[in-house]
């Protein structure tokens, strides 16, 4: 039987070669294993710490099935930061017949292995790592992510799905015999059934990465039904094209373009002073802080807690940083901590003015600075005294408990003996609220000179300062500003 069968599929080669000499080329190729995959490297950047992965789908190429996408991606800032490659495996329309010979297609659980491979090697200094993937390179990129150790998996933070039959397709099973690879997209096969379990056992609630699938609103070769259905509605998205155009973009504003764009930049309001690169940059070590720290939470000290909220604002959202301070008991009797739980509400306040949100930044403050006046914490008190005259001009309109804190923050600021960015700053801002801009310009100046690189702060100081200047009703001064800290 096994000589009739190899007699059988001999036949059928000689077939091939004759019928379509540059078929049978094809196929010696692929049997001989010369059509193999490759790392296309569109952008590689030293400091960067991102990077985005395109992998292709069946009978697709490294370098062929995205077109210009990749080139849009290294040609728009907002992604400045990000390296972008694309992985390239083997995969061709040509039957796999066994023959015994030097090679065979590889079925998707082997090119899943090759990717796993490259997400620990190739990959492993990058904080953020992105994977946009066509067709059956989707399959793929899910058996991977199923096999990556926690701390490797922790480094995936966004999983794109365009026209990825993750649920099978009917077609294949037709055809399952033709091909490894066809027959692990079976609907119902063995691979696919595999997968759909061990995924949603992996992952029952939600995912430590951002998931995207998308459909193509033409495309007929794979059905809704396999390629969203498999997914929640959240996660879930439409673009224009068939199967094989929805991952060719023309230009920026392709709804393919511009899923991935929403998907990759985050620019937290806090943050606006960053240029795009430093900003992406940032965001990919505030990954890599969080994931460092978030399994102790239990044992680390109140200066890397800090660390960690500031990071899990940046990297996550601000939500899960009011909650993470929330749960810690040592928030009730730490009035830095306070402060920051309460800056975390101020700055909800200032994006969706609600008036909760600035009702409980208030109470914050003002617990935290009861306390820092009992204990005679000058730090602490022009800290939370200066915030708290903040918010009652920008949030009440009470300017006489504006100027009272101001004038207490500024007395205890001036009576400092540590010096430091902060003890400027707020030196500064107390003489917005008294009237005294010529003392702000002078004090933010002090105060950004010796804040050096520490973005993070500066921008927190400028935009309390803007919006000051604006609940003041002084537009020259919010110029005066911008100038004081870009220089424009």
């Amino acid at each position: 039987m096994a000589a009739i069968w190899l007699k059988i599929k001999t036949a059928v080669l000689r077939l091939l070669a004759k019928l379509a000499p540059r078929l049978g080329k094809s196929f010696l190729r692929s049997l001989l294993g010369e059509n193999k995959g490759e790392v296309v490297a569109y952008r590689y950047e030293k400091e960067n710490r991102n990077i985005l992965v395109f992998v292709h789908g069946f009978t697709g190429t490294a370098a062929g099935t995205f077109f210009k996408f990749p080139d849009i991606a290294m040609a728009d800032d907002s992604l400045d930061g990000w390296d972008i490659v694309s992985i390239g495996y083997a995969s061709d329309n040509m039957p796999t017949l066994k023959l015994g010979l030097w090679a065979v297609l590889p079925d998707i659980t082997k090119i899943a292995g090759y990717l796993e491979t490259n997400i620990t090697n190739l990959l492993s200094h990058y904080d953020r790592v992105a994977f946009l993937a066509h067709s059956m390179g989707g399959l793929a990129v899910q058996k991977a992510i199923l096999g990556l150790k926690p701390a490797d998996l922790q480094r995936v933070s966004h999983v794109l799905f365009y026209g990825t039959p993750s649920g099978g397709l009917h077609k294949a099973t037709k055809l399952r015999w033709y091909n490894n690879q066809i027959g692990d997209m079976d609907k119902d096969g063995p691979f696919i059934k595999e997968l759909r379990k061990a995924w949603n056992d992996r992952f029952p609630r939600e995912y430590p990465f951002r998931l995207v699938t998308v459909a193509g609103e033409l495309d007929d070769f794979v059905p809704e039904e396999s390629s969203l259905m498999p997914f929640d509605a959240a996660y879930r998205a439409h673009t224009t094209g068939n199967h094989i155009d929805m991952v060719k973009p023309a230009d920026v504003y392709h709804p393919s373009y511009q899923i991935l764009q929403h998907a990759l930049f985050n620019r937290p309001q806090f943050l606006a002073i960053y240029r795009n690169r430093d900003l992406n940059n940032l965001i990919g070590n505030y990954a890599a802080i969080v994931h460092s720290l978030e399994s102790q939470l239990a044992e680390i000290d109140i200066r890397s807690f800090r660390e960690y909220i500031f990071a899990l604002e940046g990297y996550r959202d601000i939500d899960t940083a009011i909650s993470q301070l929330e749960n810690n008991p040592i928030v009730k009797s730490h009035t830095d901590m306070m402060g920051i739980l309460g800056g975390r509400y101020k700055r909800k306040y200032l994006a969706g003015n609600r008036q909760a949100d600035k009702d409980k930044a208030i109470e914050l403050y003002q617990q935290a600075f009861d306390t820092a006046n009992t204990r005679g914490d000058i730090e602490q008190i022009y800290y939370h005294a200066i915030n708290l005259a903040f918010l009652y001009l920008y949030g009440n309109e009470d300017t006489d408990k504006m100027r009272y804190y101001a004038t207490v923050a500024a007395t205890k600021a001036e009576a400092c003996t540590t010096d430091g960015y902060w003890r400027y700053a707020t030196l500064a801002e107390a003489a917005l609220y008294t009237g005294e801009f010529e003392k702000a310009r002078s004090n933010y100046q002090t105060a950004l000179q010796i804040a050096g690189d520490d973005k993070r702060s500066i921008s927190s100081m400028y935009i309390q300062a803007h919006n000051a200047c604006l609940a003041l009703k002084r537009g020259d001064w919010a110029t005066g500003i911008q100038k004081i800290f870009f220089g424009q």
